[in-house]
Parts: structure tokens; C-alpha cells; sequence
């Protein structure tokens, strides 16, 4: 692959050990002082007309310039070459005609061709039009075809509407393959990829591309295409969902068995229907499996849930539950599960959540029982 920084550190050794300044470079080149000084510095290249004349001012060759003799090669192809392919580039100053960009029979088989191999090597040095005329001619010979690690190497050089056109006419096995050109892609072109794709088959690649993707076609992904298992596959997409899609897909759901997916989407979903899921769709055994979703749910939502539940059977569920409850609620379950003659000991656990008023009345209870291992745990509180 073309190294930009080696090229531009060529450049600049060079011109020292001919004891020449940027200036006297740029009046030999024809160019300004500015594209000499950005050539040392990598921030652009040299117009590859001028690299033989560059080459020649230096006293290097392609090979030492370019750093490889493949790039060097190619390079002779495009500037000097008998190949077709370029008849109609900047360096072949336009002569030719309309016509003559159609290649010919005989450039299909012209060992000078420019294979598209070889143009990803030394891309950086072409411009995008001629970048696009080399590729065609190389898909007219190819019957359409093109290798899509081609596309890859290509892809930063050429514009947008053209590489959106390429990939639709490669070949591509996984959609995790396009996550390194999606940035160069329109966003059309990355919805209608992964959307002609089978989702449910490569859950992996669409996650990769949403940030790439429109929301629209996110959310009808969502909707209509996949079928997942489990909506705790869906969490990586949540955040390029609307709440209202979100909210679809939970109503679909069976919450019972899949509290581990609605959890994880918790997040992303309104409160309001995370309050109504709670409330009316979820019957847990307990509480505790109720911890993950506390932080999304309205204290009121809660509340009820709590006070829906045997306190007596389910001391772990309300201690998960705890932080996130009104003092009011766990004071009155902590009296009435202390009217049901409960061991101070097992609603321990309660204590730092409980008013001290409550705590004092705990206390009270626990001394008239003598239960000297519960008061070990009240005494911090009180």
C-alpha cells in the first residue's frame, strides 16, 4: 500500500542532499512554495504528472520515490503506458476523443492495463475521475465484476455517488465487511445494503452499521425483519431507536420470559410504558427479579408493587428494592411485618432505609423480646 509519509520524507531527503531549498524546488517544479513545503509535510502529493519531472530534479528513481517497485511500476503504466484506460486522463492532455472512451477490444487484453489491484497501490497520487475510468475499464474486461477488498482500498478516494454505485456490484458475504467503507457511503446506499440483507443472520454487521444508518430504516429493521429471541439482542441498536419502536417491540414480548432483554433496554424506554409493563404485565415471583428495571420505574409504580407483595415471603425482594422506595412504604412494611411477630434479625436489612421513628418502635419490640442479636444490628441506626 501507498505510504503518503514515506513519499513526503523521500521528497525532503532528497532536496537536501542537493542542497536545494523548498523554494528552489518549487522554481524548478513550476509550483508554489506552499505545495513543496506540503509535500515535506505529507499534508498533500505531488500531481503524478509531475513525478517524473520531480524524480529527475531529485536524482532518484520511481522505486526509491515511490518505495516499492510495484508502485513504481504501475506509475510507468499510468504516465507513459500504451494502456487504454488512461487515453483520457489528465496525462494524455484530453486528446481524445468522446469515443475513445469506450475501451476496445484490443485494451481488454493490453498487458500495460492498470489493474485495479495496482490503483489501489498509488490512488492517493490519482484524482477520483481518473480513479473511475481506470476501475470501469477494469469492469468492462471483468464482466462487472470486482473484488471487494478492491472497493476497501478505493473507497477514500473516490466520491460518494460512484462508490455507492461499486459496492452495489460486488460480491458481499457479511455486512461486517462494509463497516470499513461505511463512512464513505451515502446513507441510502448503507440502508438498502442491510436492508436486502437477512438480518436474523448477521445481527452482528447491522449493529456495526447503524451509527451509518437513517433512523427510518433502523426502526422498520426493527419492526418487520427481525425476529430475534431474545430483545436483549436488541440493546446494541436501542440507541439509533425511537421510543416508539422500543415500546412496539416490548408490547410484542413476553416479559415473564425475557426480563433479562427488558432490562437491558430499560434505558432507552419511556417510563411510561416500563410503568405499565410493571404494573399490569409482569408477574414475578419475587421482587428481586424486579431490581434491574427500580432505577426506570416511578416511585408510585413501586410502591405498588410492593405493597402487591407478601412481605413475609419476600424480605429479599423488598431489601433490592429498597433505594428506590419511599421512606413512607418501607416504614409501613417494616411495622407490619413487626406486628406479624418477625425476628428483628431478618428485616436487618431494612434498617438504613427505615425513619427513625419507625427504627425507635423497632427497637422497642426487639428489647421487650430480648433478642440481643437484632439489637446489634438496630443500635448503628438509632
Amino acid at each position: 500500500m501507498f505510504d503518503t509519509m514515506q513519499l513526503a520524507h523521500t521528497i525532503r531527503d532528497a532536496r537536501i542532499s542537493q542542497n536545494m531549498t523548498q523554494m528552489n524546488l518549487a522554481d524548478a517544479m513550476e509550483v508554489s512554495y506552499q505545495a513543496v513545503s506540503n509535500w515535506e509535510r505529507g499534508n498533500s502529493m505531488p500531481d503524478i504528472s509531475k513525478l517524473e519531472q520531480l524524480c529527475q530534479i531529485l536524482h532518484i528513481s520511481y522505486e526509491e520515490l515511490l518505495g516499492t517497485d510495484s508502485s513504481a511500476k504501475t506509475i510507468r503504466k499510468v504516465i507513459g503506458g500504451s494502456s487504454s484506460a488512461i487515453t483520457n486522463t489528465v496525462y494524455k492532455d484530453n486528446i481524445a476523443s468522446e469515443e475513445s472512451k469506450e475501451p476496445s477490444a484490443e485494451a481488454a487484453n493490453d498487458p500495460q492495463q492498470v489493474t485495479v489491484t495496482e490503483l489501489c497501490g498509488i490512488a492517493p497520487l490519482l484524482p477520483p475521475n481518473d480513479i473511475e475510468t481506470m476501475v470501469e475499464n477494469n469492469l468492462s474486461r471483468e464482466i462487472g465484476k470486482i473484488d471487494f477488498s478492491s472497493i476497501m482500498g478505493l473507497a477514500p478516494f473516490l466520491n460518494t455517488k460512484y462508490l455507492d454505485q461499486l459496492v452495489q456490484r460486488a460480491t458481499i458475504t457479511s455486512l461486517k465487511e462494509i463497516v470499513s467503507i461505511a463512512p464513505f457511503l451515502s446513507t441510502e446506499a448503507v440502508d438498502s445494503l442491510v436492508m436486502n440483507s437477512d438480518p436474523d443472520c448477521d445481527m452482528n454487521g447491522i449493529l456495526s452499521l447503524a451509527p451509518f444508518m437513517s433512523r427510518d430504516a433502523l426502526n422498520s429493521l426493527a419492526l418487520e425483519k427481525l425476529h430475534v429471541n431474545s430483545l436483549i439482542k436488541l440493546t446494541g441498536l436501542a440507541p439509533f431507536l425511537s421510543k416508539e419502536t422500543l415500546d412496539t417491540l416490548i408490547e410484542r414480548a413476553d416479559p415473564e420470559c425475557d426480563m433479562s432483554g427488558i432490562v437491558s433496554l430499560a434505558p432507552f424506554l419511556s417510563r411510561e410504558t416500563l410503568n405499565s409493563l410493571a404494573l399490569e404485565k409482569l408477574h414475578v415471583s419475587s421482587l428481586v427479579k424486579l431490581a434491574g428495571l427500580a432505577p426506570f420505574l416511578s416511585k408510585e409504580t413501586l410502591d405498588i408493587l410492593v405493597e402487591r407483595a407478601d412481605p413475609e415471603c419476600d424480605i429479599p425482594g423488598i431489601t433490592a428494592l429498597a433505594p428506590f422506595l419511599s421512606k413512607a412504604t418501607l416504614d409501613r412494611l417494616a411495622n407490619k411485618l413487626l406486628a406479624s411477630d418477625i425476628s428483628g434479625s431478618r428485616i436487618s436489612c431494612l434498617f438504613p432505609f427505615l425513619s427513625q421513628n419507625t427504627l425507635q418502635n423497632i427497637a422497642e419490640s426487639i428489647m421487650q423480646k430480648k433478642d440481643l442479636s437484632a439489637l446489634k444490628h438496630i443500635a448503628p441506626f438509632i
